[in-house]
């Protein structure tokens, strides 16, 4: 029995759940919304992902890049800018001597 107040239960430490209750829900609903997305980078990493079986895993991870989009897009006052779907695909960067 957990008692109030109380984070210790038969010699173990219980976790407190922190972050907004309604966040994780908004979240995977824009990260559904965004794997639609004709021609985003999002639905491209949407699709790489999906290839395995686990489809929700998948929009977990998609909420994570979104969640780490939006704290960088607050930290720096930036706008989001969409890179389009092929900027993980196009291969291997030239090699630029100096850089």
């Amino acid at each position: 029995m957990v008692l109030k107040g109380v984070r210790h239960v038969l010699g173990r430490h219980l976790a407190r759940r922190r972050g907004g209750p309604g966040l994780k829900n908004t979240l995977i609903q824009c990260t559904w919304a965004a794997a639609r997305k004709n021609g985003s980078n999002l639905q491209a990493q949407f699709r790489r992902l999906r290839s395995r079986p686990a489809t929700k895993r998948t929009i977990g991870a998609l909420a994570a890049s979104i969640l780490t989009a939006a704290y960088h897009m607050l930290k720096h006052g930036t706008l989001y800018h969409d890179l389009g779907p092929n900027t993980s695909t196009a291969g291997p960067r030239p090699f630029r001597p100096g850089a």
